[in-house]
């Protein structure tokens, strides 16, 4: 019980602060910043799915044996996908092919958020958060299928507004993962015995 208490708490500040240097990288890379800031913030790119890994997992660690198959396939393939991200975001510092395993990992890591999203608001694990993951999923997918929302045809204001509510949204998990109480299931059975 107290290691998947550490767990959630864990991935409850890894995923907030995942959410908060990605919304860092998302205003440093906007096409008016001058170029140092993007250089600075390149290894956020290896370090945010590192933290999105650490946030699924704490997330993975409430719902334990309470989601039923998609919802744990939904975390598993999310927390793979992130993994995958994070190894993409290292090969790309030496195959610029690796950036496509980097999308990749991220987007198998937002379609597994999105597929445990139901799960996770049907038991209520988040209490009023229960929502975040399914809107998170959605809504990641959504921005990385537009690309960068800068240059897209969004505008240079609203696509950086698309990128910061994206950290924002992981910032708010992050806060329902350390509002989360963790019970072990034996002792309320025991205790409604």
């Amino acid at each position: 019980m107290q290691s998947t208490s550490n767990l959630v708490r864990s991935g409850g500040i890894a995923a907030a602060l995942g959410g908060i240097l990605f919304t860092a990288k998302a205003y440093a890379d906007r096409n008016d910043a001058p170029p140092w800031p993007t250089d600075a913030t390149d290894a956020f790119v290896f370090v945010i799915p590192l933290l999105f890994v650490i946030g699924v997992s704490g997330l993975y660690a409430v719902g334990r044996g309470r989601l039923g198959g998609l919802g744990t396939f939904g975390l598993l393939l999310s927390i793979v996908g992130f993994a995958t991200g994070v190894v993409g975001s290292i090969g790309v510092r030496f195959v610029d092919g690796f950036w496509f395993v980097f999308v990749l990992g991220m987007l198998l890591g937002l379609v597994g958020l999105a597929l445990a999203g139901i799960p996770v608001i049907r038991e209520r694990l988040l209490g009023p958060w229960s929502f975040l993951p399914l809107i998170l999923g959605l809504y990641g997918v959504f921005t990385l299928m537009t690309g960068d929302p800068a240059n897209s045809g969004f505008g240079r204001t609203i696509g950086l507004v698309l990128w910061v509510l994206f950290g924002l949204l992981w910032v708010t998990l992050g806060y329902a993962l350390l509002s989360v109480r963790v019970h072990s299931r034996t002792s309320s059975r025991s205790a409604n015995a």
